[in-house]
């Protein structure tokens, strides 16, 4: 394949559903910021500087938004996006030290999900109305979630504990706590909610977690 030049330290790459579009989350010590690629063309269609990040990004189903995680200003910022480009749309307010990581969707865009790495919990916000809906402790230093749609169970990665905490998605309640290996970080749950996969950072292997126990 080949390659884009995009600079920076980018720590996540998310699809633009029915689109050729990329958007990148770029997360370093340096200069910070979004990026959107078209992917036809391999072209970096614009860059927007950000204060802060934290791998933290998801794109609505429908395309036309985008979350980005702002880290150490305990918010989560909301783009407009339209024709591969993205615009403003104010941002989700999150509790102090909360710095939120990780983030997921729910299928039908409404929920979104927030692992707060600082604050030790799971966050769940109304897209529509912006209000958090709960918050629920998981274990320390949480990195990022997924969402298992055929249980309606939402998965939190815990660097700190080296575990994967399950919770209830529609209400936070929790349902275990599953020891997995080194630090564990991004988590993949499969199209149809059955299992879903931890990768453990610190030792180069891959947990698989039967969502469906």
């Amino acid at each position: 394949g080949k390659e884009a030049p995009l600079g920076g330290m980018p720590l996540r790459i998310v699809a633009v559903p029915h689109s050729p579009y990329l958007v990148v989350t770029s997360n370093g010590f340096g200069d910070q910021f979004l990026a959107v690629l078209n992917a036809g063309n391999e072209q970096v269609v614009e860059r927007i500087p950000i204060k802060q990040g934290w791998a933290g990004l998801a794109v609505s189903p429908d395309a036309q938004r985008v979350y980005a995680s702002a880290g150490a200003e305990d918010r989560v910022l909301v783009y407009r996006f339209a024709n591969g480009h993205l615009t403003a749309d104010g941002d989700i307010p999150l509790a102090p030290h909360s710095f939120p990581a990780g983030l997921a969707l729910s299928p039908d865009g409404r929920r979104l999900y927030i692992a707060a790495n600082l604050g030790n919990s799971a966050f769940a916000v109304d897209t529509g109305t912006r209000k958090v809906l709960y918050r629920q402790q998981v274990g320390a230093k949480p990195y990022t979630c997924a969402l298992s749609a055929s249980t309606g169970r939402l998965y939190v990665s815990n660097w700190g504990t080296n575990t994967v905490s399950v919770l209830v998605a529609a209400d936070g309640k929790p349902v275990t706590e599953i020891q997995v290996q080194d630090k564990p970080g991004d988590l993949l749950a499969t199209p149809d909610g059955a299992l879903v996969f931890a990768a453990n950072t610190d030792r180069n292997t891959v947990s698989v977690i039967d969502a469906k126990k």
